[in-house]
């Protein structure tokens, strides 16, 4: 029987109809995902079933019936008691969800003593979702939280109230594929021992893969194919639904990139002077071959913000965002870095660029150390394009200004042309765009100059996929019209593998694993990257392996000592506690700071 029946459902806002007759079923214990695109109404279906709609929505007709009483009937007081007690809803974005001002415990002691709950329950349910030292986390503020423990604060808040039904709105769409892979199952294990219908919404097909028993594919508003999970993904029925999987990473025309221009080799040639060996080194970096020049070079550069406390604001330590990173850029190929949210990819980008001080290292850009500022053969394209866009200025302006700047001469309608754009879109401004458009004008913004080198920051990972698909060909093309090089920062492995020629992996403010795409992704050795790779999630719904690695990632403010990676690793050895390993060369492209050493299969070699 079913627990929540949706028939017809529309909601209008003025002229727009974002939902245009719904209609669907969900079974206790069973999870029904609602896939779809940006704009294409999965979330307005969630709140008009919620009755949480913005001011000027309006349900203009259907039904929905929950646990045999129809909610379009029951007065707001009663839907009240409904939130939370029936129903429960986990937003997407925890940050903005959660109030700044109370504390975590205080947040869901509110859920409980309005449903009835005792106020002991808070550390029972912090505990229940996986979060480490409970009692101290019920007195901590948002804010003091990384990003997988305030959706995990979000989860034990919608569970206070024992709903039959959870929401979760993109739950897992800021987080990185570890702690992504750790929240999907929480909801799942919560959801069995609990026997909760859930309704997720998602645009990652890999999420569906893994959690829905029954899938509904939303376009304009409408279900355009509802099936079971295993007959979608061996064969989905709707031209729409197969666009989605064409625009996959691994999916796109042309399939993973090319090798590079002179790629690298092994042997006696080597001219690179990459110091592998050596305690200072805590980069690492790949060697280079006879003739392959790199357009960048970073040896041990180190990014060290301090820690003021007291009237005085005294210095009492230091957070080591970034701590002896050393890589390459060879001129035109693709440099990807990888890793959690906080294991200072950006901030690397930053000081490469200068944009942050250096608190150490040596850059080199064309054979010429940067001391000061970088020129304008380098520019960056950060992760959110509208926050990078003056929101006054039309964009016809903004692509002026960096060229009038530095003095090149150029044609803005050409430059948005070239990044797929109509040279008439030079009079609008950025709130008139997509966010695929408004990344487009930012890569635009980046050419201006001619550049040999752009830092990509995270450039996809707010898009859809289809979107997606389009911002990384768009790259692609750019790379082989120009010749120009990448440093690409990100943690969506799948794009990695389709636009990266070589890889560095970093944990806690160091490269832990570096080499070709390749040998990262079908041979890493490094057991952080084992578990990056593991927790991706897959479109047959399995992770490549059970190794998952447990937790966040600890404060750079207070690393371990050793090898950063030991408190989370599975297969620490003592050694690891005590000091950090040095860069272990495994080819002529391939290097590891591990003390482990894995065989292809992954099981290790003593």
């Amino acid at each position: 029987m079913s627990l929540l029946i949706v028939r017809d459902l529309a909601v209008r806002i003025g002229a727009i109809q974002p939902v245009a007759g719904v209609s669907f079923d969900i079974a206790a214990g069973e999870t029904f995902t609602l896939l779809g695109e940006s704009g294409c109404g999965k979330s307005m279906t969630a709140l008009a079933l919620m009755r949480l709609l913005p001011p000027l929505a309006r349900i203009t007709r259907g039904e929905v019936n929950f646990a045999g009483r129809d909610l379009f009937a029951i007065p707001e007081a009663g839907m009240r008691e409904l939130r939370g007690g029936g129903m429960a809803m986990i937003f997407q974005e925890p940050a903005t969800s959660l109030n700044p001002v109370m504390t975590i415990g205080a947040q869901i002691g509110e859920v409980l003593r309005l449903h009835g709950g005792k106020p002991e329950r808070v550390i029972e349910l912090l505990e229940l979702v996986g979060i480490p030292d409970p009692a101290r986390r019920a007195s901590e503020y948002p804010f003091q939280l990384s990003g997988g423990m305030k959706q995990r604060s979000m989860i034990a808040m919608a569970l206070a109230g024992d709903p039959k039904l959870l929401i979760a709105d993109e739950p897992t769409t800021a987080l990185d594929v570890t702690i992504q892979a750790q929240v999907l199952d929480l909801l799942k294990r919560l959801q069995r021992e609990r026997g909760m219908a859930m309704l997720l919404i998602t645009h990652d097909l890999g999420v569906v893969a893994r959690m829905a028993d029954r899938v509904g594919v939303m376009h304009g508003g409408q279900l355009v194919e509802v099936s079971k999970t295993e007959p979608f993904f061996r064969a989905p029925a709707h031209e729409y639904s197969r666009r989605l999987f064409a625009a996959l990473p691994e999916n796109l025309s042309g399939g993973r990139t090319p090798s590079p221009p002179n790629p690298p080799l092994e042997g006696e040639g080597n001219k690179g002077g990459c110091p592998l060996e050596g305690e200072g080194n805590k980069g690492g970096c790949l060697l280079e071959g006879e003739g392959h020049a790199a357009l960048l070079a970073v040896e041990n550069l180190s990014v060290h913000f301090p820690i003021r406390r007291g009237l005085l604001q005294r210095t009492v330590g230091y957070v080591r965002a970034v701590d002896g990173v050393s890589l390459k850029v060879s001129r035109g190929a693709t440099l990807a870095v990888v890793g959690e949210s906080g294991c200072g990819k950006t901030t690397a980008g930053k000081a490469i660029l200068h944009l942050l001080k250096p608190a150490a290292g040596r850059i080199s850009f064309g054979g010429e150390e940067l001391k000061t500022i970088a020129p304008e053969r380098m520019q960056m394209v950060f992760q959110d394009p509208f926050g990078s866009l003056n929101p006054r200025l039309r964009i016809g302006r903004i692509l002026a200004e960096g060229m009038r700047a530095q003095g090149v001469q150029g044609d803005v309608g050409q430059l948005l042309e070239q990044v797929g754009l109509d040279a008439a879109m030079a009079s609008r401004y950025p709130h008139e765009f997509s966010g695929g458009q408004r990344q487009r004008i930012a890569i635009a913004r980046a050419l201006a100059v001619n550049p040999q080198l752009l830092i990509c920051d995270e450039p996809t990972s707010a898009l859809d996929v289809s979107v997606q698909a389009q911002i990384l060909k768009l790259l692609r093309n750019l790379q082989q019209q120009r010749g120009l090089s990448y440093l690409f920062i990100t943690h969506n492995i799948a794009v990695v593998d389709y636009l990266a020629h070589e890889v560095a992996v970093m944990y806690l403010g160091r490269i832990v694993e570096q080499g070709t795409a390749d040998d990262v992704l079908r041979n890493p050795q490094h057991p952080y990257t084992q578990a990056l790779m593991a927790a991706v999630p897959r479109l047959d719904g399995q992770a490549g392996t059970p190794l998952l690695v447990p937790g966040d990632p600890p404060s750079p403010a207070n690393p371990p000592t050793g090898c950063h990676f030991h408190p989370r690793c599975p297969h620490a050895l003592p050694a690891c506690k005590d000091r950090y390993p040095d860069a272990t060369p495994l080819s002529g492209t391939h290097s590891v700071r591990c003390f482990i050493r894995f065989q292809g299969s992954g099981s290790r070699v003593q």
